[in-house]
């Protein structure tokens, strides 16, 4: 039997469709179907005026999800988000804020827990003018301290899991193959296989 509906059709895209449907890529008559109200909405990058009002919402609700009661961001942590590239715009800093919520122990979120989700370039060029953790200098080079922060972003990791590569992976946004690459590049493998067979002896 047929019936009659009313549909409002939302489409999103990061596509010139002007430029597609010119190029032949796109159809022409869906293009103009399509195209009653157009709004047009700035990449992260050109809006970064945004990023406070942003990160404040994602870190409610990332409250909310994990039951913790972050405060907020660091001016450091606050500096690396404002520098950011953001090639994955909103979602990618919603991803980023929710694996440094995961990370965190403390009231607020730190330029430890967004180093590993960031291009290392952008935490770099920050860490010769900010205080790593509100108390101690980085060094200019800031190489070897780029590695300590990652060592313990992946002890961390595997603690929160119990020892589980495959959910810690998860929780580092890294396939398990680049974490057990990781664990050898950084010699984690066998203090992992200590501390596991030492707690078995105390069980």
């Amino acid at each position: 039997e047929p019936r009659r509906v009313s549909v409002n059709v939302i489409a999103a895209t990061n596509r010139d469709l002007r430029a597609e449907v010119a190029a032949g890529r796109f159809r022409s008559d869906l293009y103009y179907r399509l195209n009653v109200v157009e709004v047009k909405l700035p990449a992260l990058r050109e809006r970064r005026e945004d990023i406070p009002y942003l990160t404040a919402a994602f870190v409610r609700e990332a409250n909310e999800r994990l039951q913790k009661a972050i405060i907020g961001l660091t001016p450091g942590a606050e500096g690396l988000l404002a520098t950011a590239p953001w090639e994955g715009n909103v979602r990618e800093l919603r991803n980023v804020l929710e694996r440094a919520s995961i990370l965190t122990d403390g009231d607020f979120i730190t330029e430890r827990e967004l180093a590993s989700s960031l291009p290392h370039a952008s935490y770099m060029a920050h860490a010769s003018l900010e205080r790593f953790d509100g108390d101690e200098p980085v060094p200019a080079a800031g190489a070897g301290r780029l590695v300590d922060v990652e060592r313990e972003h992946i002890q961390r990791a595997l603690v929160r899991a119990g020892g589980n590569k495959k959910a810690a992976a998860k929780m580092l946004g890294v396939s398990r193959r680049a974490l057990y690459r990781r664990l050898e590049r950084l010699e984690l493998s066998a203090t992992i296989t200590r501390r596991r067979d030492a707690a078995a002896l105390m069980v």
